[in-house]
């Protein structure tokens, strides 16, 4: 019986030194880092989860030898506050001066990501990225395209829905100046806003402009230097059918107008039509009035003659007369009893001959205006 106790307390002592010793060894080889190495911060100390960590002067690197993340972190932690600041990782920069920056992306691919933000959920007003600034001069996201050459883009927004907003500007104060989108160019010959829709068929739209309040102005234009042939709304197309510039008022009643031109200078156009060949405005109406002229109305084929003394024709030339020009003539002159405009002979790129009924007894003024038939 004493045998059997000392061969049980023998193996206990045993079993009790093995488990000692393994410990030992574990704490020991704990202590030098050689088991679980702690995520070392840059000034050599660890990093630990859950703790605030001082990072030093230096900086931390992790790199992965595979394809994949170098660091995930997720926060599955659900919030109905959509100002909440409940963030996976957030980027602090603390200093109340100077171009600190919270987070700073980088690829040195040619066609890599800097920065990128995917919002996945198919439901829901869920945002990519979102920037946000409480200065009263400051920028909500920026930016900015550093090579001087190339089409290169600061900002560039895509949507793939069939009613979807590749970028969309919303100034939500209700009063003041305030810009939905703003385009600024410091070149020459650079543009600050472009609209272009790339669609080959359908009614596809480069520039929309809306406005829903009762003096508001849907698009805008404006050249503000006070020298030189600036423009301030200028549309081109290059179809054979189609229009560079269209103003559409749907209201079916009121004095809406499609197009309106203005001018303050005494000297200046409100609206100007010009064509190398074809029509420089045209005016057209299915019921009512196609031009309606309000004011003193000039044209350029109208002019002046003089029939001269004891002559019964007189020349004038305008090389803008063609073979089906109409021409009218009035006197401004009492060129005789019983004379009168017999026929105009039209001599077209040259001019028109004026033929009288009869000689005038003085010298007989006239005015006559060119038009073309259509």
């Amino acid at each position: 019986m004493e045998n059997k106790d000392r061969d049980s307390n023998r193996r206990k002592f045993l079993r009790v030194s093995a488990l000692a010793g393994i410990v030992g060894f574990l704490s020991g080889r704990l202590a030098e880092g050689e088991i679980i190495p702690p995520v070392q911060a840059n000034d050599g100390q660890p990093l630990y989860i859950g703790l605030g960590n001082n990072a030093g002067t230096q900086t931390t690197t992790l790199t992965a030898s595979v394809l994949g993340d170098v660091l995930l972190v997720e926060n599955p932690v659900v919030t109905e506050d959509p100002e909440s600041l409940n963030a996976a990782i957030r980027g602090y920069a603390s200093g109340t001066s100077g171009g600190n920056v919270g987070v700073v992306g980088r690829s040195e691919s040619p066609d890599g990501t800097g920065v990128r933000g995917r919002a996945v959920a198919t439901t829901g007003k869920a945002i990519g990225v979102d920037g946000a600034s409480y200065s009263p001069d400051g920028k909500g996201v920026r930016g900015l395209a550093f090579a001087t050459s190339g089409n290169n883009i600061g900002v560039r927004g895509q949507s793939d829905s069939s009613s979807g907003m590749g970028v969309s500007g919303w100034a939500s104060a209700t009063s003041g100046d305030a810009l939905g989108v703003h385009g600024l160019s410091d070149s020459s010959v650079g543009v600050g806003v472009v609209g272009n829709a790339r669609a080959t068929a359908g009614e596809c739209i480069g520039v929309l402009g809306y406005t829903e309040s009762t003096e508001g102005v849907g698009a805008r234009g404006s050249a503000k230097a006070t020298s030189g042939n600036t423009i301030g709304v200028e549309g081109y197309s290059c179809s054979p059918e189609g229009i560079a510039v269209r103003g559409h008022a749907t209201a079916t009643s009121g004095s809406n107008m499609g197009v309106l031109g203005f001018s303050e200078s005494p000297v200046g156009t409100g609206v100007r039509g010009e064509c190398s060949g074809g029509i420089g405005v045209y005016a057209f109406s299915s019921a009512g009035k196609a031009l309606r002229v309000d004011g003193v109305a000039s044209f350029s084929t109208a002019g002046a003659g003089l029939i001269p003394a004891k002559s019964s024709s007189v020349d004038i030339a305008d090389t803008r007369v063609t073979g089906s020009s109409h021409v009218t003539i009035t006197f401004t002159d009492n060129p005789g009893k019983s004379i009168s405009v017999q026929w105009i002979a039209r001599k077209p790129g040259v001019g028109f001959t004026v033929n009288l009924t009869d000689k005038v007894a003085r010298n007989t003024s006239f005015t006559y205006l060119i038009v073309e038939p259509s």
